[in-house]
């Protein structure tokens, strides 16, 4: 199983070597059509929010459900309800109700010093990063991915390895194109 990794402090978008979600390199990664990097989030109007939310199938936890994923056409955000959703490769996603939602307090794209890969730093409100405190302090260690929802897609689904304490978000490496990572910054802010 392929899956990302949060880490203290940071959330780290990490594809872990030898490990599978359904992708065999032959481009059809899932029910739906890759999203256009350019437009996987498009033009909102206003800033988004992030909702946080238990991934209940997927790939890597498949379910018949995933086939009727449209990962065309975002999905509604109602934080309340459970939703589905895709990742900038097509990746579908069903989704729990959000366990919270949230502003960004900031958010902007960079790459990393040494690697070049690409990563999305975000910061949370102080209400906020207590709620990812408790969460991530639940789910720390086990296998529990927990996408990151942003007005109807999935930006990533990672795994807690340990707590994040502080609302310091780093997005970074799977799918993250630096056109992806300007969309969610645009998103968000």
């Amino acid at each position: 199983m392929r899956t990302s990794t949060l880490a203290a402090s940071v959330l780290s978008i990490a594809v872990l070597a030898g490990c599978s979600d359904g992708d065999d390199g032959d481009g059809d990664d899932g029910p739906g059509a890759a999203a256009d990097d350019a437009d996987f989030l498009g033009d909102l109007g206003e800033p988004a929010t992030i909702q946080f939310r238990l991934v209940t199938a997927s790939a890597a936890q498949p379910s018949p459900r995933l086939d009727a994923v449209d990962c065309d056409a975002p999905a509604p955000t109602a934080a309340d309800a459970p939703a589905s959703g895709c990742d900038p490769s097509g990746r579908a996603y069903l989704l729990d109700a959000a366990a919270f939602e949230t502003p960004a307090a900031s958010a902007e794209a960079s790459t990393e010093p040494g690697t070049g890969d690409v990563v999305v730093l975000v910061t949370l409100p102080d209400p906020a990063a207590e709620d990812l405190e408790v969460l991530s302090t639940q789910y720390a260690g086990g296998d529990q991915q927990v996408a990151i929802f942003v007005a109807g897609r999935v930006v990533s689904a990672p795994v807690f390895a340990s707590t994040i304490d502080d609302g310091a978000l780093q997005i970074s490496g799977g799918d993250l194109t630096p056109e992806v990572a300007e969309g969610v910054v645009a998103a968000l802010t």
